[in-house]
């Protein structure tokens, strides 16, 4: 699913050529019926319904007087803010790159619909970084890659790639979540798990957890390309899905190499 888009006949006039776009499907990961479009002219983003089948909902005739068909008007809104290059999607929470200021702002999405908040909760300014676009990595779940770094499902052959938590049960189920507070009558699954031993398989925040096991770090990382900057950024996702406020890592400035993307690279054995 290519990360751009040009904006689907039905959507409101005035998107910019190439706006970003993130479904309410992560990867094949189905967290509700939305897709989220950055708005540059606007300095929005917005929120649209979509069908069961990923499609846009049947248009209703015009009345008299107004075009034949009606454009559909966004679900949810956030407030006119900045405009953003990229929108990255990790559990409940929208992630979007801001070239000028030097920042990545973080959009929770709230139950029950996964509605947008109007203000973003923002990463320390730094001018020199001009984000352009980003990746999450997170920790294949199950299957013949458990344990490894991954950045979709398809990363990880008979698993998972659970980089977005949705609601088990409860009257948001299937739903984004960050905790068990967004899942009445439900759980909110975390990413960590016992890898062997007494209890394998049952969600752990330490070794102490697993007796005769080990209690995984998730691997719940966002990398930005710092175009200006020449180097490549890593910044740790807390559960809630903010990043923290300063990298962590990052590589050695490139001059020159002005990086606007990332991608995750599954190396085999023979090639590490």
């Amino acid at each position: 699913m290519p990360r751009l888009l040009h904006g689907p006949e039905g959507l409101p006039g005035g998107l910019a050529r190439r706006p970003s776009v993130h479904h309410g499907r992560h990867e094949g990961s189905h967290i509700g019926d939305r897709i989220y479009v950055e708005e540059v002219a606007t300095k929005r983003i917005k929120a649209f319904r979509l069908e069961a089948d990923g499609l846009f909902p049947e248009p209703p005739l015009g009345k008299r007087n107004q075009p034949l068909y009606q454009k559909q008007k966004p679900v949810s809104r956030t407030a006119s803010v900045l405009a953003y290059v990229d929108l990255v999607l990790f559990r409940s929470t929208l992630l979007a790159s801001q070239f000028e200021k030097g920042r990545i702002d973080a959009y929770r999405l709230k139950p029950p619909d996964n509605s947008l908040s109007p203000q973003p909760k923002s990463t320390k300014e730094d001018v020199r970084t001009t984000p352009v676009r980003m990746t999450v990595v997170s920790q294949c779940k199950s299957g013949a890659n458990d344990g490894l770094a991954c950045a979709s499902d398809m990363d990880c052959p008979e698993g998972t790639c659970p980089t977005v938590s949705q609601c088990s049960g409860g009257s948001n189920d299937r739903l984004a979540c960050a905790s068990d507070m967004d899942c009445p009558g439900g759980t909110c699954p975390t990413v960590s798990q016992c890898k062997g031993g007494a209890n394998d398989g049952l969600v752990c925040a330490s070794d102490m957890d697993c007796p005769g096991g080990t209690c995984p770090s998730p691997h719940n990382v966002l990398y930005v390309a710092a175009g200006e900057f020449d180097r490549v950024q890593a910044y740790r996702l807390r559960k809630s899905g903010l990043p923290e406020a300063t990298p962590f890592s990052q590589t050695d400035e490139q001059t020159g190499s002005f990086p606007n993307d990332v991608a995750l690279a599954m190396l085999s054995e023979g090639c590490r």
